[in-house]
């Protein structure tokens, strides 16, 4: 009988351990993230790159941790936790260790969906900047219908710059409208999506200032020469000089954009436009552009054009 209360006794005491334990790594984890905070910024790049890999040691729950002490501005000072976040992306977009990114991408995009804050999810997208593959482009496409989250989330998706996240920009053109659309526009022209040349020419006539500039500078950056004549006319309709749309940028751009992809034809002869109507004084900026780009790929004589 007394061997059984013994034994018994011996089992409480290690459920009680056992708790005391678990408190403990609570109290731990959570001291473990304010004691890295409390010594950042750090200035030395060995010590700051120690911190962080410390802070990657702490798993998952450390970064849950870190996330949870975001806030959205104006209620509260969370400059350290950003700056930490933020060194964090950095600091695994440029590792070799593979998981380390890995670690980076997975705990962001939990943060991002666990937050009820569009600002504080605008923060943790933009992190996807630098850390951001595959995985991440079905949750940011979610957010291209958002008004205040496609702008982050499309630019996250042009940095990750794969078929998959061209092609996520692409499928929610349609249908898109106001801001959304310009941001969206102003993607593919990035991500030189050729797929979408089609759609982004029938918005060539709208009178919206900021979506005819988008739309010029996508085509021209897509580079082929099915909108040669909408660029130069564009740009001719301007007299090659400054206006809103950036007509004459868009047009140079264009010429630039063809010589990349060995459009050499069409490239010269964008180029000899462009310099036989920049003749004047104000427009000499334009010619040296286009000689600029003539020299890098025809050479030097300009008498071939």
């Amino acid at each position: 009988m007394k061997k059984t209360a013994y034994l018994f006794l011996i089992f409480l005491f290690s459920i009680s351990l056992n708790q005391v334990s678990i408190a403990q790594d609570v109290r731990t984890l959570n001291t473990k993230v304010a004691d890295i905070l409390a010594q950042l910024p750090a200035n030395d790049l060995t010590f700051r790159n120690k911190l962080l890999s410390e802070f990657i040691g702490l798993k998952d729950e450390g970064f849950t941790e870190l996330a949870q002490m975001l806030k959205a501005p104006g209620t509260g000072d969370d400059s350290s936790v950003r700056m930490l976040i933020n060194s964090l992306a950095r600091y695994t977009s440029q590792s070799n260790n593979t998981p380390e990114r890995e670690y980076m991408e997975r705990n962001l995009l939990t943060s991002i969906k666990n937050s009820e804050d569009r600002q504080i999810q605008t923060f943790l997208i933009r992190q996807l900047n630098l850390v951001g593959t595959n995985k991440s482009v079905d949750l940011l496409k979610s957010f291209l219908k958002d008004r205040l989250l496609c702008e982050p989330a499309t630019q996250a998706l042009v940095a990750i710059h794969t078929h998959e996240a061209t092609l996520a920009v692409f499928e929610m053109l349609k249908g898109s409208s106001g801001t959304n659309q310009v941001t969206l526009v102003k993607a593919l022209g990035d991500l030189q999506c050729k797929k979408a040349l089609a759609e982004i020419i029938e918005l060539e006539n709208t009178e919206n200032l900021n979506l005819q500039k988008v739309v010029l500078y996508s085509l021209s950056n897509i580079g082929t020469p099915e909108p040669y004549k909408i660029l130069r006319n564009a740009a001719k309709n301007v007299n090659f000089e400054f206006d809103p749309t950036h007509a004459t940028a868009s047009f140079l751009n264009y010429a630039e954009s063809l010589g990349s992809q060995d459009e050499l034809k069409l490239c010269k002869k964008t180029l000899k436009i462009i310099m036989d109507n920049c003749q004047s004084t104000e427009l000499l900026h334009n010619n040296a552009a286009a000689l600029s780009i003539y020299a890098k790929y025809f050479g030097d004589d300009v008498n071939t054009l």
